[in-house]
C-alpha cells in the first residue's frame, strides 16, 4: 500500500509538471517550440552534410545568377497654360454669358462633389461602426478562447496535484499515521 502511494505521488507530480509546462509553453510565445525547431533544422543540416560527405553521389551543385539592376531617376519641369474658353474678341455680353455658364457648371460640379463627400462620410462612419463591432466580437472571442485554453492547461496540473495528494494520503495511511481514525 505504501508503494502504491509513492507511485501515485510520483505520477501526480509528473502530471502536474506536464500541465504547468504545457501552460507555460503555450503562454510564453512558444519559445521552446522555436528552440526545438531551430535545433532540428541544425541537426538535419549537419546530417545532410555528413551524408553528402560519406556518399559523394548524393551531392548537388547549385548555380545562382543575380542580374545587375540599373536605376534611373530624372525630373522635367512643365509649363501649364490654362484657357478660360472666353474669346476676348467677342462682345462683352457674350463673354459674361460664357463666364456665367462656366461658373454655373463649376457650381454644379461642386454640388456633386459635396454630395459625394457626404456619401463617403456616411459610408466611412458605417464602416467604422462595423469595424468596431467586428473588433469587439473578435476580442470577446479571443478572451473566451484564452480562458478556455487556460482552464484546459491548468486543469491537467490540478488533476496532477489531486493525484499527488491522494498518493500522500495513501502513503500516510500505510504508515499508520491515521491510526486514530475509526477505520
Amino acid at each position: 500500500m505504501e508503494a502504491a502511494g509513492k507511485w501515485l505521488e510520483l505520477s501526480g507530480t509528473l502530471l502536474t509538471m506536464y500541465g504547468l509546462w504545457f501552460a507555460w509553453n503555450r503562454n510564453s510565445n512558444r519559445r521552446l517550440r522555436l528552440a526545438i525547431s531551430r535545433w532540428t533544422a541544425f541537426v538535419s543540416n549537419k546530417t545532410r552534410h555528413a551524408t553528402a560527405t560519406v556518399f559523394p553521389c548524393l551531392r548537388r551543385s547549385a548555380t545562382v545568377i543575380v542580374p545587375a539592376a540599373d536605376a534611373w531617376a530624372f525630373a522635367v519641369s512643365a509649363t501649364v497654360t490654362v484657357r478660360s474658353g472666353v474669346d476676348p474678341g467677342q462682345a462683352l455680353t457674350i463673354q459674361v454669358q460664357v463666364l456665367a455658364g462656366q461658373i454655373e457648371a463649376m457650381a454644379n460640379d461642386l454640388q456633386a462633389l459635396r454630395q459625394r463627400i457626404e456619401k463617403n462620410e456616411v459610408a466611412q462612419k458605417t464602416l467604422a461602426n462595423n469595424a468596431d463591432r467586428a473588433a469587439d466580437s473578435a476580442v470577446t472571442a479571443l478572451r473566451e478562447s484564452g480562458r478556455l485554453e487556460a482552464f484546459t492547461d491548468l486543469s491537467v496540473a490540478l488533476a496532477g496535484i489531486f493525484i499527488t495528494a491522494v498518493g500522500i494520503v495513501l502513503g500516510m495511511v500505510a504508515d499508520g499515521r491515521f491510526s486514530w481514525l475509526p477505520w
